[in-house]
């Protein structure tokens, strides 16, 4: 008797366009390990390599524009892509280079998004200081305004970032709000701003902007838990979570679930506890 064929569904594949962090926390390395603890498969454009030692030194250096480009086009030549999530970009030309390999991208697959012409982009700019780094130059990050930003699905800056980008000051929740609402105004896109903890809260609240609706994700802050790479691993959730066809409202609701319960099963290594992304790992699957 012959085995019954068995009907196997690809899986879901995501494209990381980031630093490659020595962390192993956040950049393609935090996206590449959420992909695939929920499910999906990875693959990745490297923007820059990144040096991040405990004692807070950081170095990083750029890789050419054309490498960019390239690893972009294979990437999207040998599988495809549903989503995109869009970290790090370190310079102008390579603000450039990503686009112009993005707008050239092919349709998402059609179980995954009928009619739509890219795939899905999550953009989490790194545009502010952080982590060592100096901030993106204004050239750059009116680059980004201008072409990466417009792309995509969902932007995800942290308070810090949200100032940068809108004007404003990103000092309370109030402030959260408007930023949201201002950056949405310029761009078109739904924003959700993170990193919303004032004082000695001991909640963290993110704030979700789609031009409709306002809404909150308050979540118990974690204290003594290194949230390094935290919101590289809630933009990359999200990115999952649209190419499985959520809006931006639920697909945050689900990043955030995962991302909380990542921080819950943190793990000790070395001198820090970090989050933890394999904490249930999912089978791979469409």
């Amino acid at each position: 008797m012959e085995n019954a064929p068995v009907d196997i569904t690809p899986p879901l594949a995501l494209l990381s366009i980031s630093g490659l962090s020595s962390t192993g926390l956040s950049g393609t390395e935090g996206d590449l390990k959420t992909f695939a603890a929920l499910g999906t498969f990875g693959v990745s454009a490297v923007t820059a390599i990144v040096t991040q030692t405990a004692a807070g030194e950081a170095q990083c250096e750029p890789v050419t524009p054309g490498a960019v480009t390239a690893q972009i086009q294979a990437a999207m030549d040998n599988v495809a892509i549903s989503a995109v999530k869009v970290g790090m970009l370190p310079s102008m030309d390579s603000v450039y280079a990503a686009a112009e390999a993005l707008r050239a991208a092919p349709p998402p697959p059609d179980h995954t998004a009928q009619g739509k012409t890219l795939p899905y982009i999550v953009a989490d700019p790194m545009v502010g200081t952080t982590a060592g780094f100096g901030p993106l130059g204004a050239k750059a990050v009116e680059a980004l305004k201008q072409t990466i930003f417009p792309m995509a699905s969902l932007l995800t800056p942290n308070a810090t970032e949200a100032a940068l980008l809108s004007g404003r000051e990103v000092d309370t929740p109030e402030h959260i709000e408007s930023a949201a609402k201002a950056l949405f105004d310029s761009l078109g896109v739904p924003v959700l701003v993170t990193g919303g903890r004032f004082s000695d809260s001991d909640e963290a609240t993110d704030v979700l902007w789609d031009g409709r609706e306002l809404e909150f994700f308050n979540t118990p802050y974690l204290r003594g838990v290194n949230t390094k790479g935290s919101g590289c691993t809630l933009s990359s959730a999200a990115a999952v979570y649209m190419a499985r066809g959520f809006g931006p409202g639920d697909a945050v609701a689900q990043a955030k679930d995962y991302l909380q319960q990542s921080l819950a099963a943190a793990l000790p290594l070395g001198r820090r506890v970090i989050l933890n992304h394999a904490h249930a790992p999912k089978p791979m699957r469409g």
